[in-house]
């Protein structure tokens, strides 16, 4: 935390550089979704998996009266005439399976090792504040490294929001 202006943005690139770190403006979240989608988007992550199901059929006919005497078990001796035809077709669906962007994002997010920063976090909207914060709990619990960058007066909000977070958070003044 830092008073507004006072570089804590530019302390934290120094340290936590971009390229090799998540960061994300909060000033530009506005609800849960919108914070995983970002950081997906950051992490180069699909949430989509595209399904392509095949079916193959084969269909052969055949008539005639070389068929017949073979059906019922005769000789097949002597002229033979009929039809016999044999046609193949080939079909295929292709769709998308979407997954949830916040799993998609918390697994992403783990298994990059990378420190997820985001700047601003006193501009999300405050309902968004506990919904993201407790969304982070268990990837926290898990390993994952967190920096929310605000001002004094909101410092705090983070372990008010959800005080579960509450020995999870260390405030840097």
């Amino acid at each position: 935390t830092g008073q507004t202006k006072s570089g804590k943005t530019v302390v934290c690139r120094r340290l936590l550089p971009l390229a090799e770190n998540v960061w994300l403006d909060g000033g530009s979240i506005k609800n849960e979704r919108m914070f995983w989608q970002q950081v997906v988007t950051e992490l180069a992550v699909p949430t989509a998996e595209v399904v392509e199901e095949r079916e193959k059929k084969r269909t052969q006919k055949e008539f005639g009266f070389g068929l017949f005497r073979k059906l019922l078990g005769l000789a097949d001796v002597g002229p033979s005439f009929g039809i016999s035809t044999d046609n193949s077709s080939e079909t295929s669906k292709t769709g998308q399976i979407q997954s949830d962007v916040s799993v998609v994002g918390k697994k992403a997010l783990l298994a990059s090792g990378k420190t997820l920063i985001v700047d601003d976090f006193l501009l999300l909207p405050t309902e968004a504040h506990g919904a993201i914060l407790s969304a982070l709990k268990a990837p926290i619990d898990e390993g994952l490294k967190c920096v929310l960058v605000s001002i004094p007066e909101r410092g705090c909000d983070a372990s008010e929001a959800v005080p579960d977070m509450q020995g999870r958070i260390d405030t840097v003044p």
